[in-house]
């Protein structure tokens, strides 16, 4: 996706981009370091998931990563549709 177009997305300006990402590449870096801090602990804060076979393994934190966003975005949306809580 090119920059203009994701800015244009995201209601920004391509300066307003650049502030934050010095290019497409950073961005991404970025993405996948905050994936990888946001994800690793729900792997590793339930040690069941190891007694597991790999197919359950990952089906299991694929399914634990979906819980934690589906409740991240219930909080998002509380907080944006009520901003008083």
């Amino acid at each position: 996706m090119k920059i203009e177009r994701l800015a244009k997305a995201l209601g920004i300006s391509r300066r307003g981009f650049y502030w934050h990402f010095k290019n497409r590449q950073d961005l991404l870096e970025g993405i996948l370091d905050y994936w990888v801090r946001a994800y690793t602990g729900v792997v590793s804060d339930n040690p069941d998931v190891k007694k597991f076979d790999p197919k359950k393994r990952l089906l299991t934190v694929m399914d634990m990563i979906r819980d934690k966003n589906e409740l991240s975005l219930s909080t998002l949306w509380t907080t944006s549709t009520n901003p008083q809580n």
